[in-house]
C-alpha cells in the first residue's frame, strides 16, 4: 500500500506543539487531525493537538499518487490553507478537498478570546514538509494564493463615509508604524543571532576547554599511580593554573556576550510589547468600524419606519380634529347645564355646607367627619343632581362606598345631569335667595384662600409625581404579590423590602371612623377601600365651590385658549402626535374639572415607563444615600457606627459602607445613562479609604515601633475623631482593642479589590511607602495575639489578647491578594509594586488551616469566621474545611433572629454593665444562652452562597433575613437591617431553659441611630440578589474561585499564581565551596560548579539580601524604616533575584556559616536539606519553577557522614528524593524556567553591606580525610569551676595560646574573663566575642556537642525558626513551659501564646539556670523537634496538652542511662543514622557519654522521637514507663471532659497536689470542650514536682471517673475529694499487706506492675476511692441494683464488713493466693452494688501498666495477663 511522510512544524504566532512527523495512507485509512481527548493523546507520530478551538474530528490527510489531500470534516471553528479557507460545496453536505504541497502554512481554527477574562486561546499554524515513503522530499509545486477582498455596498450618508475613511487612514499610519517597528525588530533579530553565534562560539570553546579539563584529570589518575604525591600535587598545580588563566579569559568574553544579549532580549520584549499594543489598537478601531456600520444601517431602517409612522399618524390626527370639533358642541351642551346648575338651591346649600366643612379642617389641621361628608352627599342624591346610575344605588350602608365611588368617577369626568325644573319653582322667595346669595359670597371669601393652598398643593404634588414615579402604575395587586416579590414598589416609587409591607401597612387605618385630609406619599399601597374613596371626595371639595364661582368665564377662557394652542401645535413639528396624546382620552365632563383634579389622581395612571432594572438601581441608591452617604463625616470621610453618632468613626464600619457605596457604583457602571452617580459613589468610597490612610498615616511612629515590638501599646488605632481624623483621647480609649490585624488586613484587601476595579486611591509615592509598612505590620499575624473582630480579646473580656483563626485568615487573604500587586494600577511603574514575604504569608496559612474550624483557645467558634472563609475574604478553597467551618457556625450559633458572635458573649444584652470597660472574673456566665442575635450575619451567609453560585442556599437564608427586618419610615423603602434582637430580662430564665422559645425584640435604632455596617452589607446583598452586578464586580480579583481557575494575567513580579497540577519540579544548584572539592565530588560523577565557574551570577547569603529589602517601604519623611531584619526562609531563597543589574542567587539559612550549630550536624543537614526540598515543593505558589541552591562545604562532606551526603546526592542526580521530582544542573541552563524577582526599590548607593559574596576558596590545606571528623580531641576532664579561681593574667595567656587541643580549657578562659570585663577586650586583635566565636566553630566542625552547646549558649545564640516552631505548637492547643525549676537563679514560665522571637530568646535565657548555658539551647533543639514531629506526626502527640522542656530532658535522660544500663531497647534511627563504634554491642558513641548534652542534635531528634511515639515501651518498667509518661504530661484521651464530670458531681470541689479547685464559679465560668479548662487542670498538675507522682494523680482521677460513668447515682455532697490523702490511704492499704513501714517513700507503689490484680496501683486506690464513697454516704439517690437475674459472684475471703456497710465482691478471675468462694444468687434489698474499674478496665496501654483509657469501660472475660472486673456490692 502506497503511503508517504508529512512534517509539520510550528510557526511562531501557533499555539505551541512539538514537531509531527506523520505517516500518510491512502483515502481508505486518512490520517484523523483534531483535539486531544483522554483516550487519544497528542504524540509526535500523530496529528492529534492539545488546542481548545480545534475539534475532535478537525480534518483527516491522506496520501494518493505521490499526491497530499487535505479535507476539513465540518469543524467549529475551520480549516485553512495559505490563509484560505475550505469552503463548502453546495448545500453543506461536503467540504472542498484542497492538495497540499510542502511549504503550504495550514491554519487549524481560528484565535478565541474570551471576553469575561481576556484569555486568548490560539489556534494551530503549521508548516507542512511532503516526503515519499523513500523519506525523500516532495517539491512543491502549487500555485500561490492571493487573498480575496469582498466589498459590501451600504447606503451610508457623506459624514459616516468621511469618518469611515478617517478611520481607515488612522489604521493604514498605524499598519505602516506596525511594519517599520517590524523591521526594526527584524534587525534586532539579526543582531541578536550574530550575538548568539559568537555565544555559541564561546560556549564550544568551553566544552572544549571542559574536555580537556577531563583528559588531563585523567592522565593525572593515570601519573598519580606513577609519581609521589608531591610531583602530582605539582602538576596539579600548574594545570590549575592554567586553567585559571584561560576560564578568566573565556568568562570575560562569556560575560560580555551575555551582557549583550541580555539587553538585546530586553530590547526585543519591549518591541514585542508594543507590538501586541499596536495589534490591540489596531482591532478596536477596526471593531469600532464595524459597530458604525452596524449602527448606521439601523439608523437607516429606523428612520424609514419613522416616515411610515407619520404618514399614519396625519391620517389619524384628521380623524380626531372631526372628533374635536364634536367634543367641543358637547362642551357647549355642558356649559349650560352648568349655569343652571349654579342656579339651584340645593347645590349652593351644599357646596356652602362642604367648602364649610373643609375650611374648619384646615384651620384646624383635624378629620373631616365622615357622618357629614355623607349627609351632605346624601342630600345630593336626594336632589336628583346625580346621574341616573348612581341615583338607581341601593342607599345602604354596605354600598355607600361604592356610591362614592361612583360619584368621585361623575365628578371627574363633569356632571352630566342638570338640576330639574321642579327643583327649581317659584315658591322659593327673593328673601330665601338674597340669603343665599350672602352665605355663599362669605363661603367664596376662605374658597379662595382654599383655592391658593389647593394650587400650592397641586404643584407640590405634581412635582413628586414627575420626581419619583418612574414606572406605570399598575392596579392594586393582592397581597400575595406582595410575598413573592422581595422588592415591592409602592405607588410613590419608593421600594419596599419587606414581605409584610401591605399587611403592616393596613393594619394602621383599618377600623378608622374619620378620613385624613391627605395621605403620606411613602407609606406602601395597599387595597381601595371605603376611606380611601372619602379621601378622593374630599379633595374635590375646593373644586365644586370654585365651579360655582367662576366656571362660566373659565370655561370660556379655557375654550379660547385650547383653540389657540391646538392651533400651535398643529402648525409645529411634534405637534400631530401631541393631539393624538390629546385626543386619546375623550373630552368629555367639566374640561376646568378634570385639569384640577389631575395633580390628584394623576399618579395612579402614569403612563411613563423605565427600565426595571434603572428602577431598582435608583432604589438602592436612595437607600444608600439616606442610610449610608448621609452620615459619612465631610472632613475625614469616615463613618459612625450608628448613624446618630457624630463623635467617633470607625475603621471596620467604614470599610464596609466604602464597599456598599462602590457596589452600588459599579451597578450604574453597568448602564449607560448613570447620570453622574456612578462618579459620586465611588469617589464617595475613594474619600472614605483614603480618609482612613490619612488617620493611619498620623500613627507612622506606631506603625514603625510595632514591627519590632507586636504589642498593643503600638498597634494602629480602630477608631478616631469622626470629625478632624485625629487619635481619640478619651479615658476609655486607652482600654479598647485597638490591636485588630484582620482590620488592616480588610483595609489592603478592600484597597486591592477597588483598585483592580480602577478606581483610583493611592495618588503618592509616600502612600506607596506607608502600605507597603502595613504589609510588614500583618506579615507576623500568626506570632501576634489580637483583641479580634470584636475588639474583646478572649471569651472573658478581660483585655487580654489571643491568636484568632479570623484574623490569620483574613490576613492570608490580604496578602495573597497585594502580593506584586502595583497600587497605581496598570498604569503604574515598579516602584509602585508591593512585595510579601511568602514564607511569612506561608506560616500564616499553615496557621489558620491548623486551627480552622475552631475560632480560638477561648472560643470554640465564633461568626467572624462567616466573614473570612466567605465573602470578603474568601480565605479557604478546601472545600472539606470551608463547609467543615460554615456548618459548625451554623449549627453552633444560629437562631431564629440571626446568629450568636459567640458563646456567652454579653454584648448589647440586658445584663452587660455598659460602663465598664472589661468584665469581671465571673461575670459571663450569666450570658449563657441569652446571647444577643445579629441579623447581618444570615446576610453574609446568604452573600457568600450567591457569589460562589449556590443560589439555593442563599434564597434560603435571604428569607430567613427578611423575616428579621424592622419598619423605619423615615427611610427609602421603609425597612432596615437592625443590629441585633436581644433577649427581655424577664424572659431570660425561659430562653435559658428552653433556648429559641422566646420572642426577641430588636435594638431600637431610634435610641442610637441604624447600624451602618449590618445596612451596607445588606445592600451590597441586594444588588447581588437582584443581578445588578456580579461575582467579578466585587471581587475584581476573583478570591471567590479557587487559586488555579483565575485567569493568569502577567506580572513582572512574582505574584502568586495558583496551584498547578501535582508538585513542581525543583530546581537544585550545587555549589562547591572549592574547586578541590568539586573535583573530589566529580570523580563519583556528581557535577558541581564554584562561585566562581557561575559568573557572572552571583551566589549571596541570605541574610545579604536581606540588607537589600530592608531598604523596601523605607521613608525619611515619615520615619519609616523599612523592613525589619527578619530571615529569609526556604520560599524566599527559591527565587532568582535581579538587584542591581546583576542576577543573585540566595542560599537557605541552613548553610550559613553563622546559623545555629544544629546545621552543623552532617546528618540533621541532610534531613533538613530533603524537607526544605519537600516544603518548597509542597507550598510553591508562584510563577516559575523554585530553584534550590545547594552549598557543599567541605567540613559537612568530609568525615563518616561522606557516604549519607553522596547518598544523598545521587538521589538529585536521579530526579527524585521523597517523592519530590528533582532537576539537577548548571545554573545558566536553570534560569530559563525559574522563578525572578525584580528588585527595583533599592539603589545600590545607599547600601553597606557587611557580610560578603559567597566566593571560591583558595586553601592549600590537604581535604578532610573520612575520619579525621569523627570525634575531636575533647578534653572532658576540665570543669569550669577548676577554671574559674585563676588570675585574669592566667586566663589572658590561656586565651593567647589559643590552644585547641584542649577546647574546654580555652572557652572557660574566654568566657571568666569575659564576665569578669567585657565582651570587647581585645586579646592579640582578636575581641573576647570573636575568639569565643572562633571556638565555637572549630566545635561544630570537630563536632563536640558538649562544646558546641555551652558556646552556644554562653554567646545566646537563637535558631531562626524557634518562634514559628512555638506557634506551630501553640495553635495545636498544646503549651509550652520553659525554664527549669528548683535551681537557684532559674523558673519555669508557660508559653500560651504567640510571642516575638526577641522576646522569646529573652526569656529562655533568663529561665534557664546560669550556671549551665547548655540548658537555653538544647530546650530550643526539643522545640524544634516537637514542632517538626507534630507537623508531620500530630497523633503521637494526642494526651499531650503541655510540653514541659526539663521534664523531657530528663525524660531523654532517664530512656538513656536505661539504654546505657541494658542496651536492650532500640531506638529506630538512631544506629542507622550514626555508625556504631567498633568492637561495642551497636550502642551509639553518645550513648557512652555521662551528659545530654553529648548527643548530637540528629539522636535528639531521634529520641525525642521514639519517646513520643512509645517505641518499645514494653520493655520498660512500671516505674520507668509512669515516669516517662509523667514526664511527657501524657494524659489520657478525654481525660480533661472526664475531669470536668467529676467536678460536676463534687459539689464541694476537688483537691488536687494541695490546690483547691471549687466547683462554681468554676463550671459557670468554662465549659466542658474548651481549653481554657483543660490548662487549668494542666496548670494545677504542673506544680508537682516528680514526674510519676503525677502520673499517679492521673490514674487516681480516672478510676473516679469510671466510677461515676458507671454509677449514676453516686454524687460528692458532704466533703471535697482530695486526691493527696485517698492516694495516702491507697499506699497505706499496700504498705499494710506488704509490711512496709516507711509510709513516706512512695516507690515501692510506683514500682507495682498491673499483670494481677492484687499487685496493681488501680486496685488500691479503687479501694480508697470506695471506702471514701462509702464512709461519706456519697449517694444521691436510693438505688435500685437488681434487675432480672444475678450473675455469679464471688468474694474475696477474709473480708468483713459490720453494721450496714455492703461487701466488696469481685467476678472473674481473683488472686491465685486467695481461696474462692461462691455465693447464692438471692441478695436483699437493702444491699447495694457499685460497679468497679480494675487495671484492665482502665488501658492496657497507652501510657503505663496503671494508665487508663477513655470513654464507659464495661466488664469482660479476662483474656491471658489481664484480670476481670470488680464490683462492690
Amino acid at each position: 500500500m502506497s503511503f508517504g511522510w508529512v512534517t509539520l512544524v510550528a510557526t511562531p504566532k501557533s499555539h505551541p506543539f512539538e514537531e509531527r512527523r506523520v505517516k500518510v495512507n491512502s483515502s481508505t485509512d486518512p490520517v484523523k487531525i483534531g483535539r486531544a481527548v483522554a483516550r487519544i493523546q497528542a504524540a509526535s507520530d500523530n496529528a492529534v493537538f492539545d488546542c481548545k478551538v480545534l475539534s475532535r474530528n478537525h480534518a483527516i490527510m491522506w496520501f494518493r499518487d505521490g499526491e497530499f489531500w487535505l479535507k476539513d470534516t465540518k469543524s467549529s471553528n475551520g480549516t485553512f490553507v495559505n490563509n484560505e479557507k475550505l469552503q463548502q460545496i453546495g448545500n453543506g453536505r461536503d467540504t472542498d478537498v484542497r492538495r497540499v504541497f510542502s511549504g503550504d502554512i495550514i491554519q487549524l481554527g481560528v484565535e478565541i478570546v474570551e471576553n469575561a477574562n481576556k484569555v486568548v486561546y490560539g489556534c494551530i499554524y503549521a508548516v507542512i514538509n511532503c516526503f515519499n515513503a523513500d523519506g525523500k522530499l516532495i517539491e512543491s509545486i502549487g500555485p500561490a494564493c492571493e487573498e480575496g477582498q469582498r466589498t459590501t455596498s451600504a447606503l451610508v450618508s457623506n459624514r459616516k463615509l468621511f469618518q469611515m475613511q478617517q478611520y481607515v487612514s488612522e489604521a493604514q499610519h498605524r499598519e505602516k508604524q506596525r511594519e517599520d517597528k517590524i523591521g526594526e525588530l527584524m534587525s534586532i533579530i539579526a543582531a541578536n543571532e550574530k550575538a548568539a553565534e559568537t555565544a555559541w562560539k564561546a560556549l564550544v570553546n568551553e566544552d572544549r576547554l571542559l574536555a580537556r579539563i577531563e583528559s588531563l584529570e585523567a592522565q593525572l589518575s593515570i601519573l598519580s599511580n606513577n609519581n609521589n604525591p608531591d610531583k602530582q600535587k605539582e602538576e596539579l598545580l600548574k594545570m590549575i593554573d592554567e586553567k585559571t588563566k584561560f576560564e578568566a579569559m573565556t568568562k570575560e568574553m562569556v560575560r560580555r556576550l551575555i551582557e549583550e544579549n541580555g539587553e538585546t532580549t530586553s530590547r526585543f520584549k519591549d518591541m514585542e510589547r508594543s507590538l501586541e499594543t499596536t495589534e490591540q489598537t489596531y482591532q478596536q478601531l477596526r471593531s469600532r468600524n464595524d459597530d458604525l456600520e452596524m449602527a448606521l444601517s439601523e439608523t437607516t431602517e429606523m428612520y424609514d419606519s419613522k416616515v411610515s409612522e407619520l404618514e399614519l399618524t396625519s391620517a389619524e390626527l384628521l380623524e380626531k380634529q372631526k372628533q374635536l370639533s364634536s367634543s367641543e358642541e358637547k362642551v357647549q351642551d355642558l356649559e349650560k347645564k352648568n349655569n343652571e346648575l349654579s342656579n339651584s338651591s340645593v347645590i349652593n346649600q351644599t357646596a356652602s355646607g362642604l367648602s364649610h366643612l373643609l375650611a374648619k379642617a384646615i384651620e384646624k389641621g383635624s378629620f373631616i367627619d365622615a357622618e357629614q361628608l355623607h349627609e351632605l352627599i346624601s342630600a345630593l342624591k336626594l336632589a336628583s343632581y346625580l346621574p341616573p346610575h348612581v341615583r338607581e344605588t341601593p342607599s345602604s350602608s354596605d354600598t355607600s362606598s361604592a356610591s362614592e365611588s361612583e360619584l368621585r368617577t361623575q365628578l371627574i369626568n363633569g356632571c352630566s345631569t342638570i338640576a330639574s325644573p321642579e327643583e327649581s319653582s317659584a315658591d322659593d322667595g327673593a328673601m330665601k335667595k338674597h340669603q343665599d346669595k350672602t352665605t355663599i359670597e362669605t363661603y367664596l371669601k376662605s374658597i379662595l384662600e382654599l383655592q391658593s393652598k389647593n394650587r400650592e398643593l397641586e404643584l407640590t404634588i405634581a412635582s413628586l409625581t414627575e420626581k419619583e414615579n418612574q414606572e406605570k402604575s399598575e392596579s392594586y395587586s393582592s397581597e400575595t404579590d406582595y410575598i413573592k416579590e422581595p422588592l415591592e414598589m409602592s405607588p410613590s416609587g419608593n421600594v419596599s423590602f419587606c414581605p409584610e409591607a401591605a399587611n403592616i401597612s393596613g393594619s394602621s387605618t383599618s377600623g378608622s371612623s374619620q378620613a385624613p385630609l391627605m395621605q403620606k406619599q411613602t407609606t406602601v399601597i395597599k387595597r381601595p377601600d371605603g376611606l380611601e374613596n372619602l379621601l378622593l371626595l374630599v379633595s374635590l371639595v375646593p373644586l365644586l365651590a370654585l365651579i360655582l364661582s367662576a366656571i362660566a368665564p373659565v370655561q370660556r377662557r379655557s375654550k379660547k385658549h385650547r383653540t389657540n394652542s391646538e392651533h400651535i401645535m398643529s402648525s409645529s413639528v411634534g405637534g400631530a402626535a401631541l393631539l393624538k396624546r390629546r385626543s386619546a382620552k375623550p373630552l368629555t365632563g367639566n374640561l376646568r374639572l378634570r385639569r384640577l383634579t389631575k395633580a390628584y389622581l394623576e399618579p395612579l395612571d402614569d403612563n411613563k415607563e423605565l427600565s426595571p432594572t434603572v428602577v431598582k438601581i435608583d432604589q438602592i441608591y436612595d437607600l444608600t444615600q439616606e442610610l449610608i452617604v448621609q452620615c459619612q463625616s465631610v472632613t475625614s470621610g469616615l463613618f459612625p457606627r450608628y448613624s446618630k453618632d457624630r463623635d467617633v468613626g470607625y475603621v471596620k464600619d467604614s470599610i464596609y459602607c466604602a464597599m456598599a457605596c462602590w457596589a452600588c457604583s459599579v451597578a450604574y457602571k453597568r448602564l449607560d445613562d448613570d447620570r453622574g452617580r456612578q462618579t459620586e459613589l465611588r469617589q464617595t468610597a475613594v474619600k472614605t479609604m483614603r480618609g482612613i490612610l490619612f488617620c493611619w498615616m498620623q500613627q507612622s511612629s506606631h506603625l514603625d515601633s510595632f514591627k519590632s515590638q507586636n504589642s498593643s501599646e503600638f498597634a494602629l488605632h480602630a477608631r478616631f475623631d469622626l470629625s478632624s481624623g485625629m487619635c481619640l483621647v478619651t479615658p476609655n480609649d486607652s482600654h479598647y482593642g485597638h490591636l485588630q490585624m484582620d482590620l488592616v488586613a480588610l483595609y489592603l484587601l478592600t484597597l486591592v479589590q477597588m483598585i483592580s476595579a480602577g478606581v483610583k486611591v493611592i495618588y503618592t509615592h509616600h502612600e506607596v511607602n506607608f502600605i507597603q509598612n502595613l504589609v510588614f505590620y500583618i506579615e507576623r499575624t500568626y506570632r501576634t495575639p489580637d483583641f479580634g473582630m470584636w475588639e474583646r480579646g478572649t471569651r472573658y473580656n478581660n483585655g487580654k489578647p489571643e491568636l484568632h483563626a479570623s484574623s490569620l485568615g483574613t490576613v492570608k487573604a490580604a496578602l495573597e491578594a497585594i502580593n506584586g500587586f502595583n497600587l497605581y494600577g496598570s498604569t503604574g511603574t515598579s516602584a509602585s509594586v508591593i512585595y510579601v514575604d511568602i514564607d511569612g504569608h506561608n506560616r500564616n496559612r499553615t496557621t489558620f488551616e491548623t486551627i480552622l474550624p475552631r475560632e480560638s483557645n477561648s472560643k470554640n467558634t465564633d461568626a467572624a469566621l462567616l466573614l473570612t472563609v466567605g465573602w470578603p475574604a474568601f480565605a479557604t478553597h478546601d472545600e472539606t474545611l470551608f463547609e467543615k467551618t460554615m456548618k459548625k457556625c451554623v449549627r453552633r450559633l444560629e437562631g431564629r433572629f440571626g446568629l450568636r458572635r459567640f458563646h456567652r458573649d454579653g454584648y448589647r444584652t440586658e445584663l452587660e454593665d455598659n460602663s465598664k470597660s472589661f468584665y469581671d472574673e465571673h461575670e459571663t456566665a450569666q450570658f449563657q444562652s441569652v446571647e444577643s442575635q445579629f441579623p447581618i450575619f444570615l446576610a453574609c451567609i446568604s452573600l457568600t452562597a450567591y457569589i460562589r453560585a449556590n443560589q439555593e442556599y442563599g434564597d434560603i437564608y435571604f428569607k430567613k433575613l427578611q423575616k428579621c427586618l424592622v419598619a423605619d419610615d423615615s427611610v427609602p423603602g421603609g425597612y432596615i437591617v437592625p443590629e441585633c434582637y436581644c433577649v427581655d430580662e424577664f424572659l431570660m430564665d425561659k430562653e435559658r431553659s428552653q433556648p429559641n422559645s422566646t420572642e426577641l425584640y430588636a435594638l431600637s435604632h431610634q435610641e442610637f441611630g441604624h447600624h451602618l455596617w449590618s445596612n451596607a452589607i445588606y445592600i451590597i446583598l441586594m444588588l447581588k440578589r437582584e443581578g445588578l452586578i456580579h461575582s467579578g464586580d466585587i471581587d475584581p480579583i476573583n478570591r471567590h474561585l479557587p487559586a488555579s481557575q483565575r485567569p493568569k494575567m502577567f506580572n513582572r513580579h512574582s505574584a502568586f499564581q495558583g496551584s498547578m497540577e501535582g508538585d513542581p519540579v525543583v530546581q537544585v544548584a550545587l555549589i562547591s565551596e572549592s574547586s578541590r572539592l568539586q573535583m573530589m565530588l566529580s570523580t563519583y560523577g556528581i557535577t558541581t560548579q564554584t562561585p566562581h565557574e557561575v559568573e557572572p551570577i552571583q551566589i549571596w547569603p541570605s541574610w545579604r539580601m536581606v540588607k537589600v529589602f530592608e531598604c523596601l517601604g523605607r521613608d525619611k519623611k515619615m520615619n519609616l524604616s523599612g523592613r525589619p531584619q527578619r530571615p529569609f526562609g526556604p520560599l524566599s531563597t527559591s527565587k532568582v533575584f535581579r538587584v542591581f543589574g546583576d542576577t543573585v542567587l540566595c542560599y537557605p539559612l541552613l548553610f550559613e556559616v553563622k546559623d545555629f550549630y544544629v546545621s552543623s550536624d552532617p546528618a540533621v543537614l541532610i534531613d533538613d536539606i530533603k524537607r526544605d526540598i519537600e516544603f518548597v515543593a509542597r507550598r510553591w505558589k508562584l510563577a516559575g519553577r523554585p530553584t534550590m541552591c545547594v552549598v557543599l562545604r567541605e567540613e559537612n562532606v568530609a568525615g563518616e557522614y561522606f557516604d549519607h551526603i553522596l547518598d544523598l546526592l545521587v538521589q538529585l542526580k536521579n530526579g527524585h528524593i521523597n517523592g519530590i521530582r528533582v532537576r539537577l544542573g548548571r545554573v545558566h541552563q536553570l534560569l530559563n524556567s525559574c522563578c525572578i524577582e525584580h528588585i527595583d526599590f533599592a539603589n545600590s548607593d545607599d547600601l553597606e553591606f557587611d557580610i560578603d559574596i559567597m566566593e571560591e576558596t583558595h586553601d592549600n590545606s590537604a581535604i578532610f580525610s573520612r575520619l579525621s571528623l569523627k570525634e575531636g580531641i575533647d578534653d572532658e576532664m576540665t570543669h569550669e569551676k577548676d577554671v574559674t579561681p585563676r588570675t585574669d593574667h592566667e586566663l589572658y595567656q590561656i586565651i593567647e595560646k589559643d590552644d585547641m587541643e584542649r577546647p574546654r580549657l580555652l572557652a572557660f578562659a574566654i568566657w571568666i574573663l569575659w564576665s569578669r570585663t567585657h565582651s570587647d577586650l581585645l586579646v592579640h586583635n582578636y575581641t573576647l566575642k570573636e575568639r569565643l566565636e572562633k571556638v565555637y566553630r572549630r566545635a561544630c566542625q570537630l563536632r563536640l556537642w558538649w562544646l558546641v552547646r555551652y558556646c552556644a549558649g554562653r554567646l545566646h545564640k537563637a535558631m531562626n525558626s524557634l518562634a514559628p516552631a512555638i506557634t506551630n505548637m501553640l495553635v495545636r492547643g498544646k503549651q509550652i513551659t520553659l525554664g527549669v525549676r528548683n535551681r537557684p537563679g532559674a523558673r519555669e514560665e508557660i508559653i500560651v501564646r504567640p510571642i516575638a522571637p526577641s522576646d522569646l530568646n529573652r526569656l529562655l535565657f533568663e529561665c534557664c539556670p546560669a550556671d549551665e548555658p547548655q540548658a537555653a539551647v538544647f530546650h530550643q533543639e526539643l522545640i524544634i523537634a516537637c514542632s517538626d514531629l507534630m507537623s508531620h506526626n500530630p497523633q503521637v502527640f494526642e494526651g499531650v496538652l503541655t510540653i514541659r522542656l526539663s521534664w523531657l530532658s530528663d525524660a531523654i535522660s532517664m530512656l538513656l542511662n536505661y539504654v546505657r544500663a541494658t542496651g536492650a531497647l532500640k531506638i529506630p534511627g538512631i544506629v542507622t543514622g550514626t555508625p556504631p563504634t567498633p568492637g561495642t554491642t551497636g550502642i551509639p558513641t553518645e550513648f557512652k557519654k555521662s551528659c545530654i548534652y553529648d548527643l548530637s542534635p540528629t539522636v535528639v531528634k531521634d529520641v525525642v522521637t521514639a519517646l513520643m511515639t512509645r517505641t518499645n515501651w514494653h520493655l520498660l518498667s512500671s516505674l520507668q514507663t509512669r515516669r516517662l509518661n509523667g514526664a511527657l504530661n501524657r494524659m489520657p484521651v478525654n481525660f480533661y471532659d472526664r475531669v470536668w464530670t467529676i467536678l460536676e458531681r463534687s459539689k464541694h470541689g476537688i483537691i488536687i497536689a494541695d490546690q483547691f479547685l471549687p466547683q462554681q464559679p468554676t463550671l459557670s465560668d468554662m465549659t466542658r470542650f474548651e481549653l481554657t479548662f483543660s490548662y487549668k487542670i494542666e496548670a494545677m498538675l504542673s506544680r508537682i514536682s516528680h514526674p510519676e507522682y503525677r502520673q499517679l494523680l492521673v490514674e487516681l482521677l480516672s478510676i473516679i471517673a469510671t466510677i461515676l460513668e458507671r454509677n449514676p447515682e453516686i454524687a460528692f455532697t458532704h466533703s471535697r475529694i482530695d486526691c493527696d490523702s485517698l492516694i495516702k490511704k491507697g499506699f497505706a492499704m499496700f504498705a499494710a499487706e506488704e509490711g512496709i513501714k516507711d509510709l513516706n517513700d512512695l516507690t515501692p507503689f510506683y514500682q507495682l506492675e498491673g499483670q494481677a490484680l492484687s499487685t496493681s496501683t488501680a486496685t488500691f486506690l479503687t479501694k480508697a476511692v470506695v471506702e471514701f464513697i462509702l464512709a461519706g454516704r456519697h449517694f444521691s439517690q436510693v438505688i435500685n441494683i437488681f434487675g432480672e437475674g444475678t450473675p455469679e459472684e464471688k468474694t474475696l475471703p477474709n473480708q468483713s464488713h459490720r453494721g450496714k456497710m455492703p461487701k466488696i465482691l469481685y467476678t472473674g478471675r481473683a488472686s491465685s493466693e486467695k481461696k474462692k468462694r461462691h455465693l447464692g444468687g438471692n441478695h436483699t434489698p437493702h444491699q447495694s452494688q457499685l460497679h468497679l474499674p480494675t487495671p484492665t478496665t482502665l488501658g492496657p496501654g497507652a501510657i503505663t501498666p496503671g494508665a487508663v483509657t477513655p470513654g464507659p469501660l464495661t466488664s469482660h472475660s479476662g483474656g491471658q495477663g489481664q484480670d476481670e472486673s470488680c464490683r462492690l456490692q
